[in-house]
């Protein structure tokens, strides 16, 4: 292999084509990775290196993120190479084998920037023309670049090749049916490949695969494709997708900005009446949405929304709250038994055979907290991944008792507030196990794979973190200010000691399942290394003797 191309020494070979190959080289001058493309160093071809020169000029216009830039052109014994910026990462393909089908979230959340890059290099009057997954580039950040845009072509030049009987250029399985038979150009036939990316990635499977090149041809240009029939996903998504691969160009998304609306409009519903939502608030109804198909969710949504209804009116009648969770014999007797348990008895349980003596004893709050509270945690058990399960209830007991034990020992008012504001600070995480269990283990996946957080890990996977998750559907069911604050992350760094009740209880319980977090993730070695940093983050607002500790 050749030590040197131009000023750049060669590191080693990233990939190649039938044209060209592609290294990972350094420039020692700027002390910085690049990769270089260029031919096969056999004999010069001043026809192949016109066609470099301008993917060089094309690419060169560009100016956006989600597009790989050129840095500069040169010349090595008669055959020109070019500079590009080098993207740590892998290929949307490779990505895409090891991950297997990704959720309709995360599709989306890749597609939406690969198709902002196609719109502006539609803008500049450049069509790809081989728009595939290995031409996609996945970053270290999950952030996708667009490259090689070798046989872009111009949409006037598209205009005046079309039709004239040239050589099929491309990749076969991503061309359009319209290119195939009339060797038509144009931007459809960019939606038409990124249609086939989109399938792919809700898929993990090509739409149109086979080695023999006139069959499968035969097939793009004579068959509708459609999923395969074991496949779940909603009509609208598939509507979508269905539009965007039609086979006739004129039934597609015109531009690819169409496509992109559909699939933004997908998350956000709204967009289409005009009302105007803020944030992850659109993934938030989406996933809520997919969360109402799920036979048991309605009934807990409106339970826990009733209660919480209830309880948060001053007009509402001991009668009103007592009645509603009177619906549900199991949840009575289970609310009986937990408030004449030793956990309440000094509050005044120990003695209560009546919901309405309950709520009159212990309070409103305290009594919707615990139906709440049992409501949700019987519902989430009877799952299939019901280990996963079992380890977030013990957590989020874990976090609850916790906390509850350092508001005795610092003086905290109302413990109990503690306990139910700990257990419910990771709501979003144990809905996301329950409803989405295999977006779940991806999640899990990449914390391992890339040692990212696991809400920049759901963020990836789900296109909403964690966090906004619990808060937003914690809103969405009514939970009352004080519970949804305290499911707010603090800021990294020391943290200050509360100055109001509310700010307390936040400070409680960030410490509590931070505490929780290391001591379930971290090994017996490092244990009290990883706890004595979280002690020492809280050190001006949660004041712990060692011995407290122990």
């Amino acid at each position: 292999m050749t030590k040197k191309i131009g000023r750049f020494d060669i590191v080693r070979e990233l990939g190649r084509g039938a044209q060209s190959v592609v290294y990972l080289a350094r420039d020692p001058h700027l002390e910085r990775e690049v990769a270089i493309k260029t031919l096969h160093f056999t004999r010069p071809d001043p026809e192949q290196n016109k066609v470099l020169l301008a993917e060089a000029r094309t690419v060169s216009q560009m100016r956006h993120p989600n597009i790989v830039p050129i840095f500069e052109a040169g010349e090595e014994g008669g055959d020109l190479y070019l500079v590009f910026e080098f993207v740590p990462g892998k290929n949307l393909g490779e990505y895409l084998r090891e991950s297997g089908a990704l959720s309709p979230v995360r599709a989306i959340s890749v597609m939406q920037p690969v198709l902002d890059a196609i719109a502006h290099a539609h803008a500049l009057g450049v069509i790809h023309r081989d728009l595939k997954p290995t031409n996609i580039l996945i970053n270290e950040d999950g952030f996708p670049r667009v490259m090689d845009f070798g046989i872009a072509a111009r949409v006037e030049q598209a205009s005046a090749e079309g039709g004239d009987g040239e050589r099929l250029m491309g990749t076969p399985s991503y061309m359009a049916p319209e290119y195939v038979l009339r060797q038509e150009i144009g931007e459809r036939t960019d939606v038409f490949a990124a249609g086939l990316i989109f399938y792919e990635l809700l898929t993990g499977q090509r739409a149109i695969q086979g080695n023999d090149l006139f069959a499968l041809l035969h097939r793009i240009t004579s068959t509708d494709i459609r999923l395969p029939p074991d496949t779940q996903l909603d009509e609208r998504i598939t509507a979508i997708l269905y539009r965007a691969i039609a086979r006739d160009p004129e039934s597609r998304y015109a531009t690819v900005a169409q496509f992109r609306e559909a699939l933004d409009d997908y998350l956000d519903p709204e967009e289409e009446t005009g009302a105007a939502t803020a944030g992850g608030q659109g993934t938030i109804e989406f996933l809520l949405r997919r969360m109402r198909h799920k036979s048991d969710f309605p009934a807990l949504s409106e339970s826990v929304g009733a209660i919480n209804k209830i309880a948060a009116s001053d007009g509402e009648s001991i009668g009103k709250l007592s009645s509603t969770i009177l619906k549900d014999f199991a949840l009575t007797n289970k609310i009986l038994k937990l408030v004449n348990s030793a956990f309440y008895r000094q509050a005044g349980g120990g003695n209560i055979s009546t919901v309405s003596r309950a709520v009159m004893v212990l309070g409103f709050d305290a009594v919707r907290n615990i139906a709440i509270t049992v409501l949700l945690f019987e519902h989430l058990q009877n799952k299939g991944n019901a280990n996963q399960l079992k380890d977030e209830f013990l957590r989020a007991n874990f976090a609850g008792i916790l906390a509850k034990d350092v508001g005795i020992r610092t003086s905290q008012r109302d413990v109990e507030q503690a306990f139910i504001c700990s257990m419910f600070y990771n709501l979003g995480r144990m809905l996301a196990q329950y409803y989405f269990p295999e977006e779940g283990e991806d999640i899990r996946r990449l914390v391992e794979q890339k040692g990212i957080s696991e809400d920049r890990a759901a963020h990836e996977v789900l296109g909403i973190s964690f966090e906004e998750m619990g808060v937003g559907i914690a809103q969405h069911w009514g939970f009352p200010p004080l519970i949804v604050n305290t499911m707010r992350r603090l800021a990294p760094g020391s943290v200050r000691k509360g100055a109001t009740g509310e700010e307390r209880l936040r400070v409680l319980s960030g410490f509590s399942n931070e505490l929780c977090s290391v001591i379930a993730a971290a090994t017996p070695e490092q244990r009290q290394k990883e706890i004595r940093k979280v002690t020492s983050r809280f050190a001006d607002s949660v004041t712990l003797s060692e011995k407290d500790l122990q």
